[in-house]
């Protein structure tokens, strides 16, 4: 009994003594912020982040957006939204704050005791939006966002993946393996902060492998004049620099194989005269045709830019539609390495090679091998128009480069190709560039069975007469002409269904007796699927 008393003394003394100190530290703190539920205001109206794959639209990389239906704005969290069976469950209003000293997630309905969080009251007094400012959580076709009150800074959380599938036809003299693959699965965090500051980070892991496709930062200083550094896709071509989840074929176009994919570098970017002008120039490392890098391959750096009009934007509602028309351009100077000879290889739509330089597999030497070796400028132009559901894309363009052997030393190689494509959208959706927003999603219920899109394309690819066969064996393709028919049903705005019959002749590139017999390669007949969700 003595025992017994002696511990509840204890325990109600060690209570006491517990309450005092923590009163005497909370007189040096700020106040703790009130236990009462005090949900967070509605976030202003914050403009959606661009997509990584080119972010085309008026905030990034001068890259413009001709689409005729922007995305929505993602809606903010329901503080009238409750989980009746928990305080602080999922569907409570949550006070969270972030700025430069990260993101604080507290729940304002909790009845239970803790002690004061530290981050609540540190203060940042040179800047808005630092700890202890009040911010949303929203979720929707855009991704996870979460955003200060204020509208001074956003994080948003995106993925991308694309389930593909490959079936050939028709394929005697070169037989392939029909296959199902991951062609793409990407991650990214995209955000922006006070001062103009923006960011995005984007790895890759389709195909089994992991790549960094961009990572960059970017200084908004005004919209005619921005700023970017880091890895991206430079300012080149326009279907290269179309958001990837909103391609409207599985695989690019012919025209795209002469473009840069992704390159490191600084360019300046912006628009003019109320969006009727736009401009991107930059200094890259420089790459070949439809390839990326991470790191130069010698010192020499590429020039790469692009000015382009909005014809119509002027056009109150975009009543006439959206008209986007530019030229671009790239210039360097390469010298490749027998280890490294720094030129293309190009690949069907099935992604098999149909055109290389000359290269030894052993004993290489520069009579044996071809190597980049002077100037490469590309030129282009395109346009792109969208009204309602119908769109329409076409493209030209040339990659001119010295290349040379010490058999015949140094000549030029002109490579062109161009292309036409055609878009027409049904049942509750409009054709746009960078993103097809569904008004009628997928539910039975309610008699919706999302949207269909029809595309059509054509194109052709010349390699240059120069190349065979002294710098690229006979074996080589001397051009390919392409033509694609594909359906799209867009499920919601986040998933989408893609079936490509595509059709790909091929001028030269003989390798067997039949082909040798006719006078060319074997043409490709092939069946492309597609299963992708974005978020």
């Amino acid at each position: 009994m003595k025992a017994v008393t002696f511990c509840t003394v204890a325990f109600v003394v060690t209570v006491a003594s517990t309450a005092k100190a923590q009163a005497q530290d909370s007189g040096a703190q700020a106040p703790p912020p009130s236990s009462g539920p005090t949900p967070p205001a509605p976030p202003a109206a914050a403009p959606p982040l661009g997509a990584p794959s080119s972010g085309v639209d008026s905030t990034s990389a001068g890259q413009p957006a001709p689409s005729a239906s922007p995305p929505p704005a993602a809606p903010s969290a329901s503080p009238s939204r409750s989980t009746p069976a928990s305080s602080g469950g999922p569907g409570d209003a949550n006070p969270n704050a972030g700025g430069p000293g990260g993101l604080v997630v507290e729940s304002p309905t909790s009845t239970t005791t803790v002690s004061p969080n530290p981050f609540v009251n540190r203060q940042t007094p040179t800047a808005e939006g630092g700890p202890g400012d009040p911010a949303a959580v929203a979720a929707g076709p855009g991704g996870f966002r979460i955003v200060a009150i204020n509208n001074s800074a956003e994080i948003r959380f995106r993925a991308l993946v694309q389930a593909d599938g490959r079936f050939w036809f028709d394929d005697v003299q070169r037989p392939q393996v029909n296959t199902f693959l991951i062609r793409r699965a990407q991650p990214w965090v995209e955000g922006r902060l006070p001062y103009g500051v923006t960011f995005l980070l984007n790895p890759d892991f389709g195909g089994g492998t992991t790549v960094l496709q961009d990572a960059y930062l970017g200084l908004d200083l005004h919209e005619a004049f921005k700023l970017r550094f880091g890895k991206y896709r430079p300012p080149f071509g326009l279907e290269r620099l179309q958001p990837t989840s909103n391609l409207s074929f599985v695989e690019f176009g012919l025209p795209t194989l002469l473009t840069p994919n992704r390159d490191v570098g600084a360019m300046a970017y912006g628009d003019l005269a109320s969006r009727f002008v736009g401009y991107a120039a930059g200094i890259f490392n420089g790459v070949p045709d439809n390839a990326s890098a991470d790191l130069a391959a010698e010192s020499w750096k590429e020039f790469d830019g692009r000015v382009y009009l909005r014809p119509l934007e002027p056009i109150a509602d975009h009543a006439a539609g959206r008209l986007f028309v530019g030229v671009s351009g790239t210039f360097g100077y390469v010298n490749g390495t027998l280890a490294n000879p720094l030129l293309p290889t190009y690949k069907t739509q099935g992604q098999a090679s149909d055109f290389t330089y000359i290269a030894a597999a052993t004993g290489a030497n520069f009579a044996n091998t071809t190597v980049a070796n002077g100037a490469h400028n590309r030129y282009g132009a395109y346009l792109y128009y969208a009204l309602g559901p119908l769109s329409v894309l076409g493209e030209f363009y040339e990659s001119d480069q010295l290349v040379g052997n010490a058999t015949k030393g140094n000549v030029w190689v002109h490579n062109t190709a161009y292309q036409g494509q055609a878009t027409f959208a049904f049942f509750g959706a409009d054709a746009s560039y960078d993103y097809v927003h569904v008004q009628t999603p997928f539910d039975p219920s309610a008699g919706h069975f999302g949207a269909l899109e029809l595309a059509l394309r054509a194109g052709h690819l010349n390699i240059g007469s120069n190349a065979i066969p002294t710098y690229a064996t006979i074996g080589q393709i001397h051009g390919a002409t392409e033509y694609a028919a594909g359906l799209n049903w867009y499920w919601s705005d986040n998933a989408k269904l893609v079936a490509n019959l595509d059709h790909t002749e091929f001028q030269g590139g003989t390798a067997t007796a039949p082909e040798i017999a006719i006078g060319h390669r074997e043409a490709e007949n092939i069946v492309l699927l597609r299963a992708q969700v974005v978020y």
